[in-house]
């Protein structure tokens, strides 16, 4: 079966691909046009799908060209590449954003599976998402929650995949609202007050906000980002930094320099005279040492990248 993968952009969905396929992928284009189509196999059980990840899009109604795929392929039953399940991933700490397509997708009567991607970033920021409540407002559609980024979550996809391919939407999620024509704004507009409307009223329902108390500020806070310590703190930290990359860096780069010297002048006398042993002795070897040469010095920018990274500094 095919099996549709779609989202709005930075939701997470690469991740989620990723995680299901593995290393069982392959790029090539939609038919008829030059937009990447990137797919690849799952199994689950005895059985293996096709899944396809479709370009990211806020609205089934395009406004670009990769966009306009999704509108053409979800809208012609006959399209070769008309899902047997549509997946759409969406951002647990940005619901609403992410219903308004979901929601979109569902009225097309596709049977319909809703992944609530990066979980963890929702619990975060204080955000609680009542699963089985947000369920009743999409009959027939499998809502589970993933943090792909860490592979969390992958087996409930899984699972509900086999629940989602036996299920189709019972209703719509807006009964009176058909599909527009695409050069139809007016039309368009009105749907999607509506649909934000109904959204707003089941955010309210499914999305509690936890009230956190607020945290003082550590210690080290009030040194390193205080107006004018601040800035000395952060200009040592970086000559530091420059120290270790061109200073402390040319110990070890000295010693792989005269490694690679050594071995080329033993290579050159050793090896019987010619022009593979010049190629050798003079060409791959120092060639090798040119390169590997750096080697300490991006390892020590990377090492303190990292640690200001990882302290949030």
């Amino acid at each position: 079966m095919k099996i549709a993968l779609l989202g709005n952009p930075n939701t997470g969905k690469s991740s989620v691909f990723n995680m299901l396929t593995g290393l069982r992928q392959h790029v090539g284009n939609f038919p008829g046009v030059t937009v990447d189509k990137k797919s690849g196999t799952i199994t689950n059980g005895n059985e293996t799908h096709e899944l396809i990840d479709f370009p990211g899009t806020y609205s089934l109604y395009p406004r670009s060209r990769d966009e306009q795929v999704v509108y053409d392929v979800l809208t012609n039953p006959t399209h070769v590449d008309y899902p047997d399940l549509a997946i759409v991933v969406a951002d647990a700490s940005n619901l609403e954003r992410n219903l308004f397509f979901f929601s979109q997708i569902y009225d097309l009567g596709i049977p319909s599976m809703l992944i609530l991607n990066m979980t963890d970033l929702a619990q975060k920021s204080g955000k609680k998402i009542d699963v089985a409540t947000l369920r009743t407002s999409f009959d027939g559609a499998i809502i589970v929650e993933t943090t792909a980024r860490i592979g969390m979550g992958k087996s409930r996809v899984f699972e509900g995949i086999s629940q989602a391919l036996q299920n189709k939407p019972s209703e719509h999620f807006i009964p009176e609202q058909a599909l527009c024509a695409l050069d139809d704004l007016h039309c368009q507009e009105r749907e999607a007050a509506l649909r934000y409307a109904k959204i707003g009223k089941v955010i309210e329902a499914v999305v509690k906000i936890e009230e956190r108390p607020k945290k003082e500020p550590h210690r080290l806070d009030k040194i390193l980002v205080h107006p004018i310590f601040g800035y000395l703190i952060f200009a040592a930290i970086l000559l530091v930094v420059f120290q270790f990359v061109y200073a402390f860096a040319a110990i070890p780069m000295d010693l792989i320099d005269g490694f690679f010297a050594n071995f080329s002048s033993y290579l050159g006398d050793t090896l019987p005279e010619g022009h593979f042993s010049d190629l050798i002795s003079q060409g791959i070897v120092p060639g090798i040492g040119g390169v590997v040469i750096f080697i300490p010095q991006i390892a020590f920018l990377f090492f303190f990248i990292a640690i200001l990274e990882e302290s949030g500094y």
